[in-house]
């Protein structure tokens, strides 16, 4: 019995689109064609006669048809006609009804020419046996086509083409081992539905390398869904808008492709690597997507939803991406490129035990990171310039508790550094924030501990932080009791520096010891005497401040007697409300023994061409307020031969070492630049003393070997000889002194990566004026 597979060859799409009329060819065996004759609803004619014939033999199987009326019945008969190898034609003559008379008028013969592998390509509904079939004209699809287990290539200038029908759009399915590289794939959208045609892929291999299914292809008005397993496709380009790609299944890949969307539903194991888009979706409401990678895309938005907690365990890594929504459990989000220029926030954590790492947001016009659930884990981000709060916890039902916020850099953002508010049992450790303060808004710090009715922010510890230049180094204003130690927020082992207020704490329990305040406007403030700023006196290994005793804090530019000699001030500090009027002490300051003061810390030479010199005074000394000597007993650079060391320059030497520093004495030393070649460079300058906190304190150096514009051939010197070199590159020629590493730095004299005439003028000119 002869298998029906509805496939269309319309012939209104190869004549006049008047015609309405369809043909569906159908093989039951490599020498036998079936064809269906079929009026569309809705015509005024009639067909009368169909021929396929052989070559150019006049010998014709006719079939003949009769549908007649006002096109309110659709009509349509079969021939199962044998055919042998050759090139074959198919025509159809029919009547069209005209202008409702009663006169018929003869439509010219239709013609449509087929050699024997297109007409397999074209009409054939199954191609299997690993048969390679290729499509050299337009195919015109309505309804489904089936590919299994062969190669279907479209070559360029063919075209498939998807005709609307019954509403929905045709589909061209790729079934397991079959592979589609393609040129272009078009649908053709009716008047009556605004569905796209469609590729769908399916597979049930779930082991082994991947197979590619798909590859090279152009799709315009067509999706592409991809319903089986370990399968590949790369390289494809979705012209139209709004155009999507549909992953279920397990291990599949999409990759190198352009497209609008990308959904992953019920996948797992999936790698969707190296795409451009708008957006990828991964998981919506029972849709499971476990173990997915996301990486290294290009897109506006990465989001898993995940709203009945179905999207756990995924990557989402070294993408470049404007936002980031994790909505599912133990999801990783490492190392991407985050700069949303919307009112939302970059990151978004809704749920618990996710890790964000290494990631780097920048120019972010709203939040950095929003987290607002429990036991996820925000560390070492980069997160710079936001027009709001750099990262932002905020307790939801049922609460945010057990976050650990840990390394991050956070600097320039237009709010808070870090804000948490309502969390609890929060670790923020090791971070560094510098320079977050709105200009024209006040209470911005580095760290804001509040509560987020009704759940109390308490428990949370804030410690080893390096806090500068902010309005607030710390801000503590919660309604955590005092008759409840516990649920203290704990504030310690912190270095403050350059902030108008170093720890300031509005209300509720906090507990602030072992910090070192330096050079803020005002060091601490208590505005209702709820501030605990110094533990009992015990011994230690060390103190904030290298000292051997644990007790309250280091107040720079503090001056009081330490009779016995215990780096504890003999007198309390005082700590102030807001008012100025004293609330509360610390009695027990901790006071410097030594400590080494380098300036600057770190230095950047920026780009220079090899064989040109910079340098840079490094002033090293005793911290003005310790109590005693600093013995620095060697000073050394290590790194790139780029840079080296004078430890003798003009201006207040050091010399050679040991040296010794009274509280206060400094010296200089001199660190050089000067590259050989191009390149990135780096050092470090390490000062060895007897600084009890930084025995080994490390002063980091960097630079850039850059190409000078328009050295062609790599001597660094800008000549006639280079404008000869670029004019001959112009006139098509290949000089084996041409400078290649240098131009792919930009050594061309007008900087756009391309040689051409206007460098040679312009390298001529600088010579000329140069004289």
């Amino acid at each position: 019995m002869i298998r029906r597979v509805a496939i269309f060859l319309v012939i209104l799409c190869v004549q006049p689109l008047n015609a309405a009329y369809a043909l569906n060819v159908e093989y039951s065996s490599p020498s036998h064609v079936q064809v269906l004759l079929s009026r569309w609803p809705g015509d005024l004619g009639s067909v009368r006669k169909v021929e396929l014939f052989s070559g150019d033999s006049e010998q014709a199987w006719i079939i003949t048809g009769i549908w007649g009326g006002m096109g309110d019945v659709t009509g349509e008969t079969y021939a199962d006609l044998a055919v042998g190898s050759g090139v074959h034609y198919l025509r159809a003559k029919y009547y069209l009804y005209d202008d409702f008379e009663e006169i018929w008028t003869l439509k010219e013969t239709q013609t449509v020419e087929l050699d024997k592998m297109a007409t397999f390509g074209i009409l054939r509904p199954s191609l299997t046996g690993g048969d390679t079939v290729t499509w050299t004209g337009a195919v015109y699809l309505s309804e489904n086509v089936i590919v299994e287990d062969g190669v279907l290539v479209i070559e360029p200038g063919a075209e498939v083409i998807f005709m609307d029908a019954d509403d929905h759009g045709a589909v061209l399915h790729i079934s397991q081992g079959a592979l589609l590289t393609a040129n272009r794939v078009s649908f053709f959208n009716g008047v009556t539905s605004f569905y796209p045609g469609l590729v769908t892929c399916a597979s049930d291999a779930s082991s082994g390398p991947r197979k590619t299914m798909i590859e090279n292809s152009v799709f315009t008005g067509v999706d592409l869904q991809v319903t089986g397993s370990n399968t590949a496709f790369t390289n494809l380009d979705f012209k139209h808008a709004y155009s999507y790609v549909e992953i279920h299944g397990n291990k599949n890949m999409l990759s190198k492709s352009v497209m609008e969307e990308i959904y992953l539903l019920s996948a797992s194991e999936a790698l969707v690597e190296d795409n451009t888009l708008d957006s990828i979706i991964v998981g919506y409401n029972t849709a499971t997507c476990i173990s997915n990678t996301i990486s290294a895309n290009r897109c506006n938005l990465i989001t898993l939803p995940d709203t009945l907690n179905t999207s756990d365990g995924n990557v989402v890594e070294s993408n470049e991406t404007g936002r980031i929504f994790i909505g599912g459990k133990n999801n990783r989000v490492i190392n991407n490129k985050v700069s949303c220029k919307e009112w939302e926030p970059a990151i978004v954590i809704a749920n618990e035990g996710n890790e964000v790492r290494g990631n780097k947001l920048s120019d972010c016009q709203d939040k950095g990171i929003e987290v607002s659930s429990s036991d996820n884990i925000i560390h070492r981000n980069i997160i710079k310039n936001c027009g709001d709060t750099g990262l932002f916890l905020r307790a939801f039902t049922p609460g945010a508790v057990g976050n650990e916020i840990t390394e991050n850099e956070i600097l320039g953002c237009l709010g808070d550094g870090i804000a948490i508010y309502g969390g609890q049992n929060t670790v923020i450790k090791g971070n560094k924030i510098s320079n977050c303060d709105h200009p024209l808004l006040d209470g911005d710090a580095g760290i804001a501990l509040k509560d987020f009715n009704p759940y109390v922010a308490s428990a949370n510890l804030v410690t080893e932080n390096e806090i500068e230049s902010c309005e607030i180094g710390i801000l503590s204003q919660t309604s955590a009791p005092s008759n409840e130690p516990l649920s203290a927020n704990q504030c310690e082992d912190n270095q403050i520096a350059y902030c108008e207020v170093g720890v300031w704490v509005k209300s509720g329990l906090a507990v602030v010891t072992n910090n070192a305040f330096v050079e803020n406007d005002t060091h601490a403030l208590d505005e209702w005497s709820v501030g605990v700023w110094n533990l009992a006196l015990s011994p230690a290994e060390r103190n904030i401040v290298g000292g051997p005793f644990w007790g309250g804090n280091y107040y720079s530019g503090y001056s009081a007697p330490d009779v016995n000699g215990d780096y504890i001030a003999d007198e309390p500090y005082a700590i102030y409300d807001l008012l100025q009027t004293i609330e509360t002490y610390d009695q027990y300051p901790l006071l410097i023994p030594r400590q080494i003061a380098v300036s600057p810390k770190s230095y950047d030479f920026g780009g220079l061409i090899p064989g040109a010199y910079s340098s840079v005074l490094v002033e090293l000394g005793n911290a003005i307020d310790a109590l005693d000597s600093l013995e620095v007993s060697n000073v050394q650079l290590t790194g790139s031969d780029a840079f080296f060391l004078d430890k003798s320059p003009a201006a207040q030497p050091c010399g050679e070492t040991p040296l010794t520093f009274n509280p206060g004495d400094s010296c200089n030393v001199l660190v050089a630049f000067s590259p050989a070649g191009l390149g990135q460079f780096d050092a470090v300058l390490t000062i060895f003393s007897d600084d009890p906190d930084e025995p080994e304190f490390e002063a980091t150096f960097t630079g850039k070997g850059v190409a000078l514009p328009g050295d062609a051939n790599g001597d660094y010197v800008l000549s006639l000889a280079d404008a000869i070199l670029i004019l001959k590159v112009c006139a098509g020629l290949k000089p084996s002194e041409l400078f290649v590493e240098g131009l792919a730095n930009g050594s061309d004299f007008v900087p756009d990566g391309i040689l051409q005439v206007n460098d040679a003028l312009g390298i001529l000119q600088t010579i000329a004026l140069s004289r």
